[in-house]
């Protein structure tokens, strides 16, 4: 054969393979990008999503699409994001039913206090009082006051056991009742 021919036959081969060489390496690279967009797209939705709750935002939706295993990680980390969601809930109710069991428990602790304090008070009323009117009178002025109460009065038996009379009272409703010496019969409707 004339070498002309040869070489250009040979040219002709050569600007065929490289045709073929670059559509082979563009195909490859086309497929190698798809692969790795499956499976960087998915990661990188996950790795979104867990930020998001370990941010606190433990409502963050995974919506993860492509191999299967990938779209159960996706639902795994939803349902732990909903499992901390109800242990903060319970957490929370426990510690405001534990405040509201520690306030009512200072509440009692305090009207206790009251109670002593008053006691206290009226101990020293007793060795300080010249008379019992007058004691009796500072006793129902203390719990009235201690204790918030609107009225307190003081009801002593007669000496024949039959009535209680009232002797001393805070209010000023008390002090009429006071003033018109009134009394219950012991055993029937009143105290």
């Amino acid at each position: 054969q004339d070498e002309s021919v040869l070489q250009a036959q040979l040219a002709e081969q050569a600007n065929l393979a490289v045709l073929i060489a670059t559509i082979l390496a563009t195909v490859i690279s086309l497929i190698t990008l798809r692969a790795a967009r499956a499976f960087s797209d998915p990661l990188n939705e996950l790795t979104r999503s867990a930020l998001e709750i370990s941010n606190g935002n433990l409502s963050a939706k995974t919506s993860v699409n492509g191999f299967p295993e990938f779209r159960l990680l996706g639902q795994t980390f939803e349902q732990m994001a909903k499992q901390i969601q109800q242990m903060i809930a319970s957490l929370e109710d426990r510690v405001q039913e534990r405040t509201r069991e520690l306030a009512r428990r200072n509440d009692a602790l305090t009207m206790r206090a009251k109670q002593f304090e008053t006691v206290a008070d009226v101990a020293r009323g007793v060795a300080s009082a010249q008379e019992l009117q007058e004691l009796l009178n500072k006793v129902t002025v203390l719990v009235s006051e201690r204790f918030g109460f609107q009225h307190t009065g003081i009801f002593l038996l007669d000496d024949a056991r039959q009535y209680a009379v009232l002797r001393a009272a805070s209010s000023e409703g008390g002090a009429r009742m006071l003033a018109r010496q009134h009394r219950l019969q012991v055993g029937q409707a009143g105290i």
